[in-house]
């Protein structure tokens, strides 16, 4: 059970649901549930041979370099020449225009960052570990030595073509992920005039085309088109990926434009006139409690004219604490102020004009103590998170940002926004993650004296082999809540999804051996992941402080495959369709497993090592651009084939779709 706080945010990615529906696509071949022929051997262990298995949390790795695909063919270490880990991998893949064409000097980048990662519209994306390829005169790219991960994304870029993205693409520590060909399209155009309420064109104004999914902050989303107006007050965006997209509009003089709503499909043009008004001003101060100004606060203001269009500005506070808001158009707006060390505020029907407008902020409430490791300070840098308890719950939900610290004495003062139950979770090298004594805060008392007692916790260790028993090299193991099913809501709550357990992942070594440490004792999922084997899981594996849990062997089985060719009505092949094979029912305890898969140039598709069951087999059409989800849900329905998979089986469906 989940606790209703957190569950409400499962409401903001509904919303994404059908986003990713057209969306998710590679040859990930990803595999989800509980593994009922799950050979667990609780017997001697085989001598493991080759390296140790090394946490992919572990912060000396390197810095990966950009790879430029100027050769066709290249080796790992010639495309990724870096220190730290190594792996046996490679990302490689084709850029194609609509003509079936390479495209060379595409600029394609590998991130964990893509705009799926906006479902949660308040969170800054973190794109320090993007790599990028150029495409050589053959429209090839390729990443090699590439971290392990579960949900890459590929962007590709070229002058001339629509963004386009492929998520969902799944990278292990050994062997080739050879990813379909992204086809780039030309993209719509979005054109028009920009004028005063006076039919006086506005010359300068800044525009900006944003994903649906952009920041309510008002950052620029991954793929942000931006343009200026002419002379003459005319603009015109080019290559615009299709999908729902938000304008936003500013100019000296005038209020600020936020329009919604917009719909981009295939090559269409779309005209749009827009009118400026000339700004008015919302001005104020923002006060402490105790009277005293707060200076570097947010304050944003944002009224709604209806509900695709509004107008909203922002600006800090001076060492006055005195703020204007001066782009903003006539009307009622909500005033909504952050600060550093407060709650936040907010004043409701505010409209232009006058200087009279207040805004008293509360100090926010700090949680005070020591962490510490063996009744001493950590050696090192240590970190704090306020996590909120749950009646009659174990479960406990992170609030807020983890902060790091080195103060020698372990202390800490973390902020509270909210009354109520908590702990607070440290965390340091060589430790589990150790929780304090549950505690009640209350808003304007501070809590002191909260202590944190760092332990080493325990481990999970074991061997993994395939069919015949024999070792598999390096495979990926990775911890999770017991009740984790991968779906779309746990990936997007992330780090927000309510567990005590340590999300932990490690590599086998050459002989399949694999250590987890330093976890929380608790209940965990583990799942394991293997090129050429279905994924496996399993549940209900309890872990005791100070002591090894050995699952002993867990075999892997290889499932079944299904190829085919997706077409359109008219019988051609449609490049670039996304492919999904979803459960047909659920039995018992089983966690859902979902596959997907693009297809390629040919409108040919493989999902491999899928584990044995009955499924629904479904296309959509893809592209990468976003595209009319609902539209696309609706084709998927038109589609759907009932699929029972056998081990070792290998079944051919074609798969037609509408225009």
């Amino acid at each position: 059970m989940k606790p209703l706080g957190v569950l409400l945010l499962v409401i903001v990615a509904v919303v994404g649901l059908f986003f990713a529906i057209n969306q998710l696509g590679g040859d990930s071949g990803e595999g989800e549930g509980t593994v009922p022929g799950l050979v667990v051997d609780s017997g001697e262990e085989p001598d493991p041979a080759g390296g140790t298995s090394t946490a992919l949390t572990d912060p000396d790795r390197g810095t990966r370099e950009a790879v430029e695909g100027t050769t066709p063919v290249m080796d790992r270490e010639e495309a990724n020449p870096t220190g730290g880990e190594q792996y046996e991998n490679t990302v490689s893949g084709l850029i194609l225009g609509a003509d079936q064409r390479p495209v060379a000097n595409a600029m394609v980048t590998l991130t964990r960052a893509g705009l799926t990662g906006q479902i949660f519209v308040n969170e800054s994306l973190d794109r320090s570990q993007d790599i990028h390829a150029l495409t050589n005169d053959q429209g090839k790219y390729i990443f090699a030595n590439v971290e392990p991960y579960d949900q890459y994304s590929v962007e590709a870029n070229a002058e001339g073509y629509a963004r386009s993205e492929m998520p969902g693409v799944v990278v292990d520590a050994i062997g080739d992920v050879n990813l379909p060909p992204i086809v780039l399209g030309v993209g719509a155009s979005l054109s028009g005039v920009v004028l005063d309420t006076a039919g006086n064109p506005v010359p300068d104004a800044t525009m900006r085309l944003d994903s649906m999914f952009m920041a309510t902050g008002g950052d620029a989303s991954p793929d942000a088109i931006e343009t200026t107006t002419n002379s003459d007050g005319t603009y015109l965006f080019g290559n615009v990926p299709a999908g729902n997209r938000t304008l936003s509009i500013g100019a000296e003089g005038y209020a600020n434009l936020t329009k919604g709503g917009l719909v981009f499909r295939g090559e269409e043009p779309l005209t749009l006139t827009l009118t400026l008004e000339v700004a008015e001003m919302i001005c104020g101060k923002v006060i402490s409690k105790a009277g005293t100004p707060v200076a570097g606060a947010k304050v944003l203001g944002m009224s709604f004219s209806n509900a695709s269009k509004n107008c909203r500005d922002d600006t800090l506070t001076d060492e006055n604490g005195e703020f204007c808001l001066s782009r903003v158009a006539p009307g009622q707006y909500t005033i909504a102020v952050t600060a550093q060390g407060f709650r936040a505020g907010h004043e409701n029907r505010v409209k232009p004009g006058g200087a009279g407008l207040v805004i008293e902020l509360v100090e926010q409430g700090l949680v005070s103590g020591r962490v510490l490791a063996n009744g001493e300070a950590p050696i090192g840098p240590y970190t704090v998170q306020l996590r909120q308890t749950h009646p009659g719950q174990k479960i406990t939900s992170r609030i807020g940002k983890p902060v790091t610290l080195t103060n020698t004495d372990g202390s800490f003062s973390i902020e509270c926004t909210q009354s109520g139950t908590f702990m607070i979770e440290g965390r340091a090298t060589g430790f589990a993650p150790t929780f304090s004594d549950e505690f009640r805060f209350t808003q304007g008392q501070p809590m002191n004296n909260v202590i944190v007692r760092l332990t080493n916790g325990g481990s999970i260790t074991g061997n993994i082999v395939d069919p015949d028993g024999k070792p598999v090299p390096r495979p990926r193991i990775t911890t999770h809540a017991n009740d984790w099913t991968n779906s779309l809501f746990d990936r997007a709550l992330g780090d927000q999804f309510p567990t005590n357990v340590t999300q932990k992942a490690t590599t086998g070594n050459g002989a399949g051996r694999f250590e987890l440490e330093n976890l929380t004792a608790e209940t965990y999922q583990i799942r394991v992941r293997a090129p050429g084997f279905c994924e496996a899981t399993m549940k209900d594996v309890f872990v005791t402080e100070g002591k090894d849990t050995n699952v002993g062997q867990v075999q892997l089985i290889r499932g079944g495959e299904i190829t085919g060719t997706v077409i359109d009505l008219a019988g051609q092949p449609v490049v670039g369709a996304t492919v999904s094979l979803n459960p047909d029912g659920r039995r018992g305890d089983e966690l859902p497993r979902s596959y997907t898969a693009q297809a390629g140039a040919d409108g040919k598709y493989v999902l491999r090592n899928v584990w044995p069951g009955k499924y629904k087999l479904s296309a959509t059409r893809g592209g990468g651009g976003g595209g009319d989800i609902f539209d696309a849900f609706a084709t998927d329905q038109n589609s759907i084939q009932q699929v029972s998979v056998q081990d070792g089986g290998t079944q051919h469906f074609e798969l037609k779709i509408a225009q």
